[in-house]
């Protein structure tokens, strides 16, 4: 094979629907190789014709799963690349606490973290900084065997091979020719199941919002460039303010993201995000500057030297004078959104405090404070919105996502389960609830809840937006819920 085109049109067809899935892209000189992992792959599920198998990926998610896991290099360790962890513990961390107090819940995000070694690295080095009360740490995949497995917490000793003997002695339990993570290290961490080139993210919906640091490691070399942009500028969204983002050596880079500085450091480039006291080097884009309207006289009459009115514009006799044309209302939450959608959650927060608090103006408070990494700040103005408006299902649904993200599970469901008294149609509410429940170690209820979730969505059309859904369809829905569903036939 000359390595410049594919042996048959069956491989390009599957790489085509990879790529739409997934992001993944295979250059040219990566052909052959990946024609020898979909072969293995089509051994494992006892297909021998590729068409046969391209028509099987598009129904089995456990080939699908497994496909991905072959055309991808799953390779990881414990404290692998020791300077990036360094760097974290000397500068970032440091950073964080004089800019957010030392009394900060720390939010960190593994985001394509395989077999989960990368996210329990930055448990333990929480730990040894003595943030093991105050840091959370969320590992996310798109192989739901990878996350099997992580889950577990069960590794050999080649997962080990960087790690000193005092931390494998002090965080580890042998179990026969395996080391086992002890329990504390292995609950400061959940596993959640992820496809990063879908924009699922950042959103309460996916847990994905405001975080203190993000590790995306040796994941953008496998996306097409189209990919790396997207994904890109989707994980810089989902930083707090002073967030860091930090990628792999061979990762292609973010340059052309806007919101964030790259630093280079001994560890490799990385990227914090721009805003008071770091603002991004690159010229911004052109705004749209809006004119301010002209102020509306008072009703108790203009003051001397005011202009009262215009005069009549004149017309011919007998001719009837033009309707007006209906000027549409503005909408007083537009320049509070748009200050989200850009990042700029301070200045949400003013503009919105400036409104009326109707649940509406409530939600986007909450919005803002929880995606400046403000967790308990949110809560707050949760707690507070809901004695004027008790019946908002939407403060109920970010009341129950904030108390998951803070540790008060019990409350979490107990949130949940009132939106779902409101309305139990929500397949959002669903979903979320068999989260929680997950978490808690209900899995009988958690599969129910999940089921729920499935039924709920499958009843609308895929491309049907959820309430609550933060922009989801039903059918990204239907899919998280089948995934859910089928890394819990992995539990007991």
């Amino acid at each position: 094979m000359s390595g410049q085109a594919w042996s048959h049109p069956g491989y390009e067809a599957v790489a085509q629907l990879l790529r739409m899935r997934t992001g993944l892209e295979f250059a040219p000189n990566r052909f052959g190789t990946a024609e020898a992992g979909i072969r293995r792959a089509m051994g494992r599920a006892g297909v021998t014709e590729v068409a046969e198998y391209l028509l099987l990926l598009q129904g089995d998610r456990i080939a699908d799963d497994d496909l991905i896991s072959e055309l991808t290099v799953g390779e990881t360790y414990f404290f692998r690349d020791p300077a990036q962890f360094d760097f974290v513990r000397d500068t970032i961390l440091p950073e964080l606490r004089r800019a957010k107090g030392a009394d900060h819940t720390l939010r960190a995000w593994s985001a394509g973290c395989a077999s989960g070694e990368e996210p329990y690295s930055l448990a333990i080095l929480f730990q040894s900084a003595g943030l093991a009360e105050r840091a959370q740490v969320l590992g996310t995949d798109i192989s739901r065997s990878a996350l099997a497995r992580a889950r577990a917490g069960v590794y050999r000793q080649w997962s080990l091979r960087a790690l000193e003997e005092a931390r494998r002695e002090r965080y580890f339990l042998p179990r026969d020719d395996q080391w086992e993570l002890i329990e504390p290290i292995r609950r400061r961490v959940r596993f959640e199941h992820l496809n990063l080139a879908y924009p699922h993210y950042p959103s309460l919906c996916s847990g994905v919002w405001g975080m203190d640091l993000i590790f995306c490691r040796n994941v953008l070399i496998y996306l097409s460039p189209d990919a790396v942009h997207q994904v890109g500028s989707r994980l810089i969204a989902s930083l707090s303010e002073h967030g860091w983002l930090l990628t792999g050596a061979t990762d292609p880079p973010l340059g052309d993201v806007e919101g964030c500085q790259a630093v280079v450091a001994p560890g490799g480039v990385f990227y914090r995000r721009a805003g008071v006291g770091h603002p991004s080097p690159r010229p911004a884009r052109a705004t749209i500057v809006a004119v301010p309207p002209i102020p509306a006289l008072s009703k108790r009459g203009a003051s001397p030297g005011q202009v009262t009115a215009s005069p009549p514009a004149w017309r011919a006799p007998g001719v009837p004078a033009r309707a007006p044309v209906p000027v549409p209302p503005e909408d007083p939450f537009e320049p509070a959104q748009q200050a989200l959608r850009s990042g700029d959650y301070c200045r949400a927060v003013e503009l919105i405090d400036r409104l009326e608090p109707s649940a509406a103006a409530c939600v986007l408070r909450v919005r803002a404070l929880a995606n400046r990494g403000r967790p308990e700040l949110a809560l707050q103005s949760t707690q507070e919105a809901l004695r004027s408006h008790p019946f908002a299902l939407e403060l109920h649904f970010l009341d129950a996502a904030l108390r998951m993200e803070t540790g008060a599970l019990e409350e979490a469901a107990q949130a949940v389960r009132r939106v779902l008294y409101l309305d139990r149609s929500l397949a959002v509410a669903h979903f979320t609830l068999g989260t929680i429940l997950r978490r808690l170690g209900d899995l009988p209820r958690a599969r129910r809840a999940y089921r729920n979730a499935l039924t709920q969505s499958e009843a609308l059309p895929q491309d049907a937006p959820l309430v609550l859904g933060e922009g989801e369809c039903a059918g990204w829905l239907a899919e998280a819920a089948n995934a859910q569903l089928a890394l819990l036939e992995a539990e007991p």
